[in-house]
């Protein structure tokens, strides 16, 4: 895993620590997605991609958290913690940038320019 998702991954592991101390303890797991996965949106601007959670078993929807790391200019985007569709096996994000005039190629170079990469923890209550 990357240096910069360090922090993500560090949340996720005290997260995983706090939730053992409960009675009803959550189901967590954690992911990311590589810029190299965005793909343009079928619309006039943005980027989309799927999130596979299917790894995590998961037996209902979970709560999904996210976040967006990457060397420089991800503060630009606006949309990356909308979550569309989500089930127990994944979600679909769709996100743009602040400025509209930003076309989707440039948007994409952007994300793979930068490392992009796009963080997720899914909370399943049991």
């Amino acid at each position: 895993m990357p240096e910069n998702n360090l922090g993500f991954q560090s949340f996720a592991n005290e997260l995983k620590l706090l939730t053992n101390k409960y009675e009803q303890r959550p189901k967590l797991c954690n992911g990311h997605v590589h810029a190299a996965k965005f793909q343009l949106h079928y619309g006039d601007t943005g980027l989309e991609f799927y999130v596979d959670t299917s790894h995590c078993r998961f037996t209902s929807t979970p709560i999904y958290l996210t976040s967006l790391t990457g060397s420089s200019n991800h503060w630009h985007v606006v949309g990356i913690s909308s979550i569309y569709d989500p089930t127990a096996t994944g979600f679909k994000i769709y996100f743009g940038h602040i400025n509209s005039q930003v076309s989707k190629q440039e948007m994409l170079k952007m994300s793979i320019d930068n490392k992009w990469t796009f963080e997720w923890i899914g909370i399943e209550m049991r």
